[in-house]
């Protein structure tokens, strides 16, 4: 009879809560996987000062590189020696379903782990063939908790100073759309931009209506151009007294040709 061990072993993990999360979802999956042929679980012990040692000199690089490297072989090696001391016939990883982990240096690394540890090793990039969006159906299918960073805390990192960055263009994106919204009285743009626009214009148009410092310093603020914060109060605002809403309307005008991006214009009404 075949046996599946999935062996967990990820001194990365960070913080420590994150790691016995991990480790719990594992265990939920296996027991509801209906699996073709026995899966058993071993987790390996947590060693989070290994890891550290590992990656001394180079926390500062990028994740997927030199620091990604070392930590695929650290891990790889204890499996390596789990396999051989158990008897296994092989051994893998699940780290290529990644589309963040380098599939290549995987596999060369476990290749020469099966030459030092004499257990051959299961070449494989599990993302092929729509693998990965595979992974993600399942996820959904039972339900299983997805972290938005690969583990350690140089990745943790690295993902939030990403969503900073993407939240601050993200800003910087939206405050120069709905300058040219006020200004112009109506802007192409996407389906989904038009509707955040929309949302936004409301709360732009409620503070215009007010018509105090505070309302102007809160739309200046937002918008990029003076002469555009004068309009809303001065022109734009004035022309929905007594209406709470109901400021813009927005029209479907079809796929954006290159991308098939839904696109719309949207007005003020």
């Amino acid at each position: 009879m075949e046996l599946i061990t999935v062996f967990y072993y990820n001194p990365n993990i960070y913080p420590p809560e994150e790691f016995g999360k991990r480790v719990e979802e594992q265990k939920r999956l296996i027991a509801q996987l209906p699996a073709e042929h026995p899966i058993s679980f071993l987790d390996g012990p947590y060693e989070p000062e290994r890891f550290y040692e590992m990656a001394r000199g180079l926390e500062q690089v990028p994740e997927g590189g030199a620091r990604c490297f070392k930590c695929y072989r650290l891990r790889l090696t204890e499996t390596a020696e789990m396999a051989r001391a158990g008897k296994y016939d092989y051994f893998t990883t699940t780290l290529s379903i990644s589309p963040l982990k380098n599939a290549e240096k995987l596999n060369e690394i476990g290749g020469q782990l099966a030459k030092d540890y004499g257990v051959d090793y299961l070449y494989s990039d599990f993302k092929k063939r729509n693998g990965y969006k595979r992974s993600t159906e399942l996820s959904r299918e039972y339900g299983l908790y997805r972290q938005d960073y690969c583990g350690c805390v140089f990745s943790m990192r690295e993902r939030r100073a990403q969503q900073e960055r993407n939240s601050s263009n993200r800003k910087a994106l939206f405050r120069s759309i709905l300058t040219s919204f006020f200004k112009y009285g109506r802007i192409e743009t996407t389906i989904t931009k038009a509707k955040e626009v929309a949302k936004l214009s409301v709360e732009l148009i409620t503070l215009a209506k007010r018509n105090d410092l505070h309302a102007r310093r809160q739309v200046l603020a937002v918008l990029v151009d003076e002469t555009v914060t004068k309009k809303l109060f001065e022109e734009i605002a004035p022309k929905y007294e007594g209406r709470q809403g109901g400021f813009t309307r927005i029209y479907r005008v079809g796929p954006r040709r290159g991308d098939a991006a839904e696109m719309a214009i949207i007005e003020l009404i």
